[in-house]
């Protein structure tokens, strides 16, 4: 997958708002670029999209989509999308705010 199809995907199941994406981009700054904390790899990148943009809807958004919508739109089992989500929110130290 390329980033701008999980994006797609993820649009197009859940139709986020702009400020999503913003913020998911902000937070793949902090940990990428400036804490240095994950290496942008053809590994890591997919991991890092999805998580990212559903982090930012759960902090941004009241009324979130299903974990299974979301799981389903990415091609990835529930169970692994909780886990890849709890590790970005402890590898930002649950600091959400931007």
């Amino acid at each position: 997958y390329s980033i701008r199809n999980i994006l797609v995907n993820l649009h197009c199941h859940a139709h986020f708002p702009a400020a999503v994406y913003l913020i998911a981009k902000r937070y793949c700054y902090r940990l990428c670029v400036l804490g240095k904390k994950i290496p942008i790899t053809k590994e890591t990148v997919y991991a890092l999209a999805v998580a990212s943009v559903r982090v930012a809807e759960k902090y941004l958004i009241d009324s979130i989509h299903a974990h299974k919508t979301v799981a389903m739109a990415v091609d990835m089992e529930t169970s692994e999308l909780t886990k890849i989500e709890m590790a970005f929110c402890f590898l930002l130290g649950f600091e959400l705010g931007v």
